[in-house]
C-alpha cells in the first residue's frame, strides 16, 4: 500500500526537473546526457540549499541541512570525506540544543555518514535517553543491528517516533524560504514535493536495532519488558502507520517464537485492518490532488507532523465522506 510520504514518492522525478529549472546550476560538459546533467544540477542545488539550512539560527534547521548535506554528497555511500569536520558540527550542535527532533536528525546524520561511534563518544545517546525519553528510533540510528549498549539504552525507551513527518515539515517550510517561493505556483511544489522526494530518499536502519535485540526475546526479563513496551509504544502510542506496521509486525514475530499463535494471528489481524482501512481512504482521495495540488501537498505534510499519518489521513476521510468502516 502507499502512505502519505510513500505516495509522493513518484513525484521525486518532477523535483529533479523543476530543481533545474529553479535553480542556477554548475558549469556542464557539453558531452553531457540529459539525465547526467540533471543529476549533477540536482546535487549541487541540494548542496546550496543545504549550506543555507546550516546558515540559520535555529539548531534543528541546521541538524535538517547536515543531513540534507550528507544525503547530496554521499549519495548511495554511508561514508563521509571528512569525519572530523562533521563531528565537531554535531558536538557543537548538541552544545546549541537539546530538542528531540534535532537529536533524532543528529543521529540520522550519524547513520547516514557512517560515523556512529563518533556520536556515540560525543553522548548523542545520552542526550536522546534524557531528553527524549529514550526514543528508539533514534536510538537505533547509532545501533546498526544488536549490541549490548542498544540493549542497554532500550531499558530506558519510553518513546517510539521516527519523525518522519515532522522532518518533512522542516525541509518544507525551508525550501519555501530558501526558493522565496511567494505565490510561483512552480517554486512552491517543488519546496513540497521535494521536502517529501528528500525524505524517501534519506537511507534509515529498517528499525534493525530493535528487531535485532527484541525479535526473540521472550520472557520476563528486563529487555524482554522493554521490547515489549517499545513494541506496544510503537504500536499505539505512534500515529505513523509505517511506525505502527513495525511494531505490530515485531510483537507477531515475538508472539510466534514463544508459541503462540492465537496471539501472533490476533496481531496480524489487527495489522490488516489498519492498513486496509488506511488504504481505502487513500485510495478515495482524488489522485491529482497528491500530484498537483501543492497547496495540498504542503497542508497535508503539515497536518502529518501535527497528527501523525493516521490522524491525518482520518481527518482528510472525514473531509472527503470516505467510508471505510466494512
Amino acid at each position: 500500500m502507499q502512505t502519505g510520504l510513500s505516495r509522493l514518492t513518484f513525484l521525486a522525478p518532477v523535483l529533479s526537473i523543476l530543481i533545474v529549472g529553479a535553480f542556477s546550476g554548475a558549469a556542464l560538459g557539453q558531452s553531457d546526457s540529459p539525465d547526467e546533467i540533471a543529476e549533477r544540477q540536482m546535487e549541487v542545488d541540494l548542496q546550496a540549499a543545504a549550506q543555507w539550512m546550516l546558515e540559520q539560527p535555529e539548531p534543528v534547521r541546521q541538524a535538517a541541512g547536515l543531513l540534507l548535506q550528507q544525503k547530496s554528497e554521499s549519495s548511495s555511500s554511508q561514508t563521509t570525506d571528512n569525519p572530523e569536520a562533521l563531528q565537531a558540527r554535531i558536538a557543537d550542535l548538541l552544545d546549541q540544543s537539546d530538542d528531540p527532533l534535532t537529536l533524532a536528525l543528529l543521529a540520522t546524520v550519524c547513520h547516514q555518514a557512517g560515523i556512529q561511534n563518533r556520536c556515540l563518544d560525543l553522548g548523542l545517546d545520552e542526550a536522546i535517553i534524557e531528553h527524549d525519553q529514550g526514543n528508539a528510533i533514534s536510538l537505533s540510528y547509532l545501533f546498526p543491528g544488536s549490541s549490548e549498549r542498544f540493549e542497554n539504552a532500550l531499558l530506558s525507551t519510553r518513546k517510539v517516533d521516527d519523525y518522519l513527518f515532522p522532518i518533512a515539515e522542516i525541509w518544507d517550510r525551508a525550501l519555501e524560504e530558501f526558493l522565496d517561493v511567494g505565490t510561483d505556483t512552480e517554486r512552491h511544489m517543488l519546496a513540497s514535493f521535494g521536502a517529501s522526494a528528500i525524505v524517501n530518499a534519506v537511507s534509515i536502519p529498517g528499525y534493525s536495532g530493535l528487531r535485532g535485540s527484541c525479535e526473540d526475546e521472550i520472557g520476563e526479563s528486563a529487555l524482554a519488558l522493554a521490547c515489549v513496551r517499545a513494541f506496544e509504544l510503537a504500536n499505539h502510542s505512534s500515529n505513523n502507520l509505517l511506525l505502527r506496521l513495525v511494531g505490530l509486525g515485531l510483537a507477531k514475530e515475538r508472539a510466534l517464537v514463544a508459541g503462540d499463535e492465537a496471539l501472533a494471528d490476533q496481531i496480524e489481524t489487527e495489522q490488516q485492518n489498519l492498513q486496509s482501512r488506511i488504504h481505502c481512504i487513500y485510495q478515495e482521495i482524488p489522485e491529482s490532488h497528491w500530484s498537483e495540488s501543492n497547496e495540498f501537498t504542503s497542508n497535508w505534510i503539515r497536518s502529518a507532523a501535527s497528527l501523525g499519518e493516521v490522524g491525518a489521513i482520518e481527518v482528510l476521510g472525514k473531509h472527503y465522506n470516505v467510508d471505510c468502516s466494512t
